[in-house]
């Protein structure tokens, strides 16, 4: 009895331990990338615009791209197509075909056209080109998620790239088919999902950070590195991706490098070139707005405004239902009550005729420097004359006017 229990222990232990090698072998994947991130909901315009699911990526999207630009295929034994891999940046540096311009270059340059699905063909058929990739988006905030949590029941490669790229794309180089077949689905993946930027013809763009390898492992697969000094960013060719956020009203955009100086299919590594940044909302002060709180107009620089005031800059200490031009090169002095300003401004009466001349005379043509038969004047003459008032040349008469004379007309008064 004792020794068919012994036998039944033996059977338990080998039992685990068989279980155990089997968990192994299958979180083999797993252990070569960190955990994927939690999955977050999907349903907002944003989030959904950015989720790749699985079950509706066409299965011959990458054979078609790679059969399009000119890529290897192997035909299986079913008759089925996968991408045969070539990762870029094991090639040798120099300028021959399909070698790396730089020691630094995750990949040789990408041949013309210059495009998105160029690009992504590349992306089918490079595991260290797609795990850069999916390394790099999947940082990107959006909705207070990430796209790598966005589409965490396949990403990969997520974490430190100089440890996490090479180890999946090792994991990826392999003689087994079952192997190479999980890792071309993952890879058409992240091919789908650049296809859910916008692109066009390649820009010219400063970079915030990019990627780059050690390239001291010609033939085997470097590390990776994700660069963000900012004295190592530069300016270059890159194919567009970009992004417009709905609910922040901005874009974010990366690029695929095709070139540096020139134009040449550069060396295809991931840059970052602009953040979604929201553009501030055209009301409300933000800048020393002197205790503006309420409606105040848009004001932004030195405004005095406390509440529903039309001033912008400058506005000299206005408390309530201002107005002021903008830009407002003076400070704002016309501010009343709202009392005072339903109260209409009275118009003084018009003054009497005659009382006072409210208006100047035309102006009187200048006299040349050196005048000839000038009118003499006389005694009692009290206008020496002027081409269009002669001078008097007989006393003048005293009787008072018996209407005061026209406005404006000075007289001979």
């Amino acid at each position: 009895m004792r020794h068919g229990n012994k036998m039944v222990i033996a059977a338990g232990v080998i039992l685990l331990v068989v279980l155990g090698v089997v968990g192994v072998v299958a979180n083999g994947h797993n252990n070569s990338n960190p955990a994927n991130p939690t999955k977050v909901d999907t349903t907002s315009s944003d989030t959904s615009g950015l989720f790749v699911d699985p079950a509706k990526v066409p299965l011959n999207l990458c054979t078609k791209l790679v059969a399009k630009f000119g890529g290897k295929l192997k035909t299986l034994d079913d008759g089925t197509k996968t991408p045969v891999f070539n990762v870029g940046s094991t090639h040798f540096v120099g300028h021959g075909k399909g070698e790396r311009l730089w020691a630094n270059a995750p990949n040789a340059p990408l041949t013309e056209p210059y495009t998105l699905q160029h690009e992504q063909a590349k992306i089918c058929s490079d595991p260290g080109q797609a795990a850069m990739e999916i390394n790099g988006l999947g940082t990107q905030s959006v909705d207070g998620s990430t796209i790598a949590a966005i589409n965490a029941d396949w990403a990969f490669a997520q974490g430190d790239p100089k440890t996490v790229i090479d180890r999946w794309v090792n994991h990826c180089l392999t003689n087994d088919l079952d192997v190479h077949l999980q890792c071309a689905k993952k890879m058409s993946y992240v091919a789908a999902l650049v296809g859910k930027f916008d692109s066009g013809k390649p820009i010219v763009a400063h970079t915030e950070w990019n990627y780059h390898v050690d390239g001291a492992k010609v033939g085997k697969v470097p590390n990776y590195f994700l660069d963000r000094k900012a004295q190592d960013q530069y300016t270059g060719w890159f194919i567009p991706l970009n992004y417009t956020l709905k609910a922040k009203g901005c874009s974010f955009g990366y690029g695929v490098n095709v070139g540096v100086k020139t134009l040449n299919g550069g060396d295809q590594r991931l840059a970052k070139l602009v953040d979604c940044k929201p553009t501030p909302k055209p009301h409300g002060c933000t800048s020393n707005c002197g205790g503006c709180t309420s409606n105040c107009g848009g004001c932004t620089s030195n405004c005095g405004c406390t509440s529903h005031c039309g001033c912008k800059t400058n506005c000299g200490g206005c408390k309530t239902n201002c107005s002021s031009p903008s830009p407002s090169p003076k400070p704002c002095n016309k501010c009343v009550t709202p009392t005072q300003a339903s109260q209409p401004v009275p118009t003084p009466a018009p003054e009497p005729s005659g009382w006072k001349v409210s208006t100047p005379p035309s102006p009187q043509p200048t006299l040349s420097a050196n005048p000839t038969n000038l009118p003499t004047s006389r005694p009692g003459g009290y206008n020496g004359g002027s081409p269009s008032q002669p001078g008097t040349t007989a006393p003048p008469t005293w009787a008072p006017p018996s209407a005061p004379p026209n406005m404006g007309d000075p007289g001979d008064w």
